[in-house]
């Protein structure tokens, strides 16, 4: 699959069927409630710097920060975002994801490929996102990545909405983007695997952890998948 693809991951299978600046992260030592664990290997900095949109609530994002020091080394939450003009959909009322990712890559530079650092940009946000998806003019998704270029941004409001939503559900959307953000495709080796293609199924509850393939991707690029 071509780095350029746009990958519309566990959102689009949910479908038919996505300040103040705070300090920043801790190491990874810090506790997790997930059972998924990529520790850094020791030549690597794996960063992960999150961004809100729009009035998403910085309680969640603190939430899902230290959830993902388990991933990361570091988790900064940067601040916030207002959304551009140009992702605005009139017709659906609900944001374009991809015009989404455009505007992360226009302000900040991702960095998948050093040999010492790695930088991912995920953006946050409680409102509808969509994209135009083969025959479909208007797709709604829980998120979007761009493959193997480290810019994310994920939706809650498809999860049953802020305040409904299962926030650990949230965390494995995070985790499946991230993975694409990293060149990981959607997986078809383990239905467990948090790659999977959910292809119009709500499969979060049997999602536990990076399948051997998956974590074997990751491991090339300095994670110690666990």
């Amino acid at each position: 699959m071509k780095a350029s693809v746009l990958l519309p991951f566990l959102s689009i299978a949910l479908m038919i069927c996505s300040c103040t600046s705070k300090p920043q992260g801790q190491n990874s030592n810090a506790n997790c409630s997930s059972s998924i664990r990529i520790e850094q290997r020791k030549a690597k900095t794996l960063t992960l710097q999150i961004y809100t949109y729009g009035d998403f609530p910085n309680s969640v994002a603190t939430d899902l920060q230290k959830k993902l020091l388990c991933v990361f080394n570091q988790v900064e939450i940067k601040g916030h975002l207002d959304f551009p003009a140009e992702a605005w959909y009139e017709p659906r009322q609900r944001y374009r994801a991809p015009k989404l990712l455009d505007y992360q890559e226009t302000l900040f530079t991702c960095k998948v490929q050093e040999s010492d650092k790695i930088e991912y940009i995920l953006g946050l946000t409680s409102k509808d996102i969509s994209l135009k998806y083969k025959e479909h003019e208007d797709w709604g998704v829980m998120g979007l990545s761009y493959l193997g270029r480290g810019v994310s941004v994920i939706s809650s409001f498809r999860l049953g909405g802020i305040q409904k939503m299962n926030r650990e559900s949230f965390c494995k959307l995070a985790l499946h983007e991230l993975g694409h953000a990293a060149g990981l495709p959607h997986c078809d080796k383990s239905k467990t695997c948090i790659m999977r293609d959910a292809k119009g199924k709500d499969h979060f509850p049997q999602l536990t952890s990076f399948c051997v393939s998956c974590k074997n991707f990751l491991q090339e690029r300095g994670c110690n998948v666990q």
